[in-house]
């Protein structure tokens, strides 16, 4: 059937029937069925570069071939789209429920300690990415500690209604992390004004700007007080450049607690960045292992393959060998069947002498070539 010239005029990708992965028409023409010319045109259309030359099969795998690589990209695209989703008014919420349920609060707890974080800032897991991805994967769990708002007994907290906990939102972790960090630098201000107030008053609701998440978070800290510390600290990040600046002065002929504080704190960040030394060096050493195993293993294939090879070819030399002294010993049947039929029939003595020897060489040589080819 010919088709008008202008069938594919303005043709995109979504006008390709696909199942299975595979493409089956293109603007209700068979795919398969689609000739050259047409092929040429659908090129052209899709802007599919490199096809001025290509046969009308490279030109159908081109399509092919474009068509799942833009599949690739969506789907990347898509992925990448869901994971930066924005922050709606419940992610705050479901987030602190899951810092301060029992499975996380002593890892929260220990987000502070410049120790710890030194050690939980190893390989791939600095700036706590290690803990914020198991925070993540939590996040995306349905789960009645984290689905519900707590504290509703609260006549501070009691009209948030509006507030669905159990509604997910992706996000990647560092997105929760952000989150929790601008948590933690609202209720530090708002403490500050808390403390510093000169009203001496006891609602810290009134110092929260109506700001409800805040009253939230304290809500969580009045029920684990031993997490204050962490929320209030100064990031472990700052903690361990004031350690690093401070070891950068000059020594001091003062003997004071603090000095010796930071002296030990000195000691255990030289002493964790030895553990982490030496852990770099375990992997190194077993990295250099599994390549010397690699190495010595791609050395014995490559001598067993050299050795079948070799193997092969000396069968191969074996075979026409044999097939050379079989054709010989065929032949050599041939001629003493004549030498006898000539000695028959010849009447000179000394020419039958002569044919007699011929056929006692030839019969040796018959016999050496059948002890060769294992006759006997």
């Amino acid at each position: 059937m010919e088709l008008a010239k202008n069938h594919f005029e303005n043709l995109d990708w979504g006008e390709l029937l696909v199942e299975g992965g595979e493409i089956k028409a293109i603007r209700g023409i068979d795919f398969k069925q689609l000739r050259y010319k047409e092929l040429r045109l659908v090129c052209s259309q899709l802007k599919i570069k490199g096809v001025k030359n290509a046969r009308k099969q490279e030109m159908a795998q081109r399509i092919t071939d474009m068509h799942r690589y833009k599949e690739i990209y969506r789907k990347h695209t898509t992925d990448y789209e869901e994971s930066s989703t924005r922050k709606e008014s419940q992610c705050a919420y479901r987030l602190m429920n899951i810092l301060f349920s029992d499975r996380f609060a002593e890892q929260l707890a220990q987000l502070g300690n410049v120790a710890h974080q030194i050690l939980f800032d190893t390989g791939t897991t600095s700036n706590n990415q290690l803990f914020w991805e198991v925070v993540k994967e939590e996040f995306a769990i349905q789960d009645e500690a984290y689905d519900n708002l707590l504290f509703t007994d609260d006549e501070f907290l009691s009209d948030l209604y509006h507030i669905d906990p159990s509604k997910v939102v992706p996000h990647d972790w560092k997105k929760l992390r952000a989150i929790w960090k601008g948590l933690n630098t609202a209720y530090k201000a708002v403490l500050s004004r808390f403390t510093l107030s000169s009203t001496q008053s006891s609602n810290f609701y009134e110092f929260c700007c109506g700001q409800q998440e805040i009253y939230y978070l304290r809500k969580h800290l009045e029920s684990k007080p031993n997490l204050s510390p962490t929320i209030v600290a100064d990031p472990p990040e700052e903690t361990l450049v004031e350690i690093i600046e401070a070891e950068k002065k000059p020594p001091s002929t003062s003997n004071t607690p603090s000095k010796r504080k930071l002296e030990k704190d000195s000691e255990i960040v030289e002493a964790l960045h030895e553990l982490r030394n030496c852990r770099m060096q375990l992997e190194l050493a077993i990295k250099k292992l599994d390549t010397l195993q690699k190495q010595e293993a791609q050395k014995k294939q490559e001598k067993e393959h050299k050795e079948q090879e070799e193997e092969c070819k000396k069968k191969e030399e074996d075979r026409k060998v044999r097939e050379y002294c079989f054709d010989e010993w065929e032949r050599i049947l041939v001629n003493i069947r004549q030498l006898r039929n000539d000695m028959k029939n010849e009447t000179d003595e000394e020419l039958k002498m002569d044919i007699k020897a011929d056929i006692e060489a030839l019969l040796n040589r018959k016999k050496a070539l059948a002890n060769m080819l294992n006759f006997n």
